[in-house]
Formats: C-alpha cells, sequence, structure tokens
C-alpha cells in the first residue's frame, strides 16, 4: 500500500490517480488500526479526506469506489478496529451516507455499526443496525460471517429469545 503510494505520488491531474490515491489511504487506515497505530491511522483518513474532497462524489476509477461518503465510512471501521466501539457506534449510528455510495458499501457499513454497538452493549440498537444493513443488501448480510457472530452474540447475550433476534437469527439460517 505504502509502495501504491509512492508510486502515485502527490499528482492530481486526475480522477483515477486521486479515486487509487485515496483508496490506498483507506487501506492504511485500516491496516495501521488493525496494527494499533492510532495516529497513522490516523493521518490516511486525513489524506483520503482530501482526496474525497476533491473528487467531491463517489468515483468508480479504476473500480475504487472511492469518495466523500466512503472516507466517513472507513473513519467509523477504523474507531471500531483501535477498540473504541462506542465512538463507531455513535459516529456511524448518525452519519449520513450519500446516496451515491454502493449498497454493498452501505450494507457493510451497517454491520460495523451492529457490532459496533454490540460491543458497547447496546443490543437493541445492533439489531437495529443489522436490520439496516438487510434493507439496503440482504444477500451481503444474510451470508456475511461477521453478521452470523454479531447475531449471536445478542442472542446468547440476551439470554432469552426475544422475537425480534430470533426471526433474524432463523433468517440467517443460524442457530444458537
Amino acid at each position: 500500500m505504502e509502495h501504491s503510494l509512492d508510486l502515485l505520488g502527490s499528482k492530481t491531474d486526475s480522477e483515477g490517480v486521486v479515486a487509487l490515491s485515496g483508496a490506498a489511504h483507506l487501506r492504511g487506515a485500516i491496516i495501521s488500526a488493525r496494527h494499533g497505530k492510532a495516529d497513522r491511522a490516523c493521518e490516511h483518513i486525513k489524506e483520503a479526506r482530501e482526496s474525497g474532497a476533491l473528487i467531491g462524489r463517489e468515483s468508480h476509477a479504476y473500480d475504487t469506489s472511492f469518495g466523500p461518503g466512503n472516507v466517513e465510512i472507513h473513519d467509523v471501521a477504523v474507531s471500531l478496529e483501535l477498540g473504541d466501539p462506542g465512538r463507531a457506534a455513535r459516529n456511524g449510528s448518525s452519519l449520513r451516507i450519500p446516496s451515491d455510495v454502493t449498497a454493498t458499501r452501505v450494507g457493510h457499513h451497517w454491520q460495523d455499526v451492529a457490532r459496533a454497538w454490540v460491543l458497547s452493549g447496546e443490543h437493541s440498537k445492533a439489531l437495529a443496525a443489522l436490520n439496516r444493513a438487510r434493507r439496503v443488501a440482504p444477500q451481503l448480510t444474510r451470508y456475511h460471517p461477521q453478521v452470523h457472530e454479531t447475531a449471536r452474540a445478542i442472542a446468547l447475550a440476551e439470554r432469552r429469545e426475544s422475537d425480534s433476534i430470533a426471526h433474524f437469527t432463523a433468517w440467517l439460517g443460524i442457530r444458537v
């Protein structure tokens, strides 16, 4: 990822170059967060945000789906990866996602928000986020292992069969 950024340099002469650079910074932010490098993750988000502002919308150059909305979605994911599920849940729930962000990206965002709410102990809010993911990207939601894990965590935490979680896990085809 760093090598890709070096190859692109600071060129901003085309949407494709800006989108590739921004997408590389988003990947760098997630990688840095997973390695506990909060400062570096924040630098990548800052750089990606600047690239997103240059484009001003979601770009599909080189199949990146990069733009301001995707940057904010990744900012939420970085908070979650850095171990701050409360911030991720709050910011993710209040995020106004532009309509040009792909459905699968939006669905994955709501999956992350659900996981953040579970880690924050807010199971009803987690289930609401899973249902938002289901509405926007049903196939992705039904088959994503993270969704199954999150739904199980909700069900186990409740220690009782609530109609809503029982219905959701049945829809997923999993037993708890």
